[in-house]
């Protein structure tokens, strides 16, 4: 399983962890580190981040952490 979501949303949600671990910042800061972060590790020489071929991609951006679980089980059940 390969978990995805927006980059919007991943960086919603790591605004939101930094702002209650008393962290100065500013979304678009948080967006635009991301979007470098997200270049980088995709288009390195070695080992790029990328999903497998078989794979199964998972886009979590509208669902909660709890919703992601289920999902995920659903997919692991459904290959046992």
């Amino acid at each position: 399983i390969f978990l995805t979501a927006s980059s919007e949303e991943r960086a919603k949600r790591r605004y939101i962890e930094l702002c209650e671990k008393g962290q100065e910042c500013t979304y678009e800061a948080v967006l635009a580190e991301l979007k470098e972060r997200d270049h980088n590790d995709s288009t390195r020489a070695f080992a790029p981040l990328k999903p497998a071929e078989d794979s199964i991609l998972l886009d979590t951006s509208a669902l909660s952490f709890d919703e992601s679980f289920e999902a995920m089980l659903s997919i692991i059940k459904e290959r046992l």
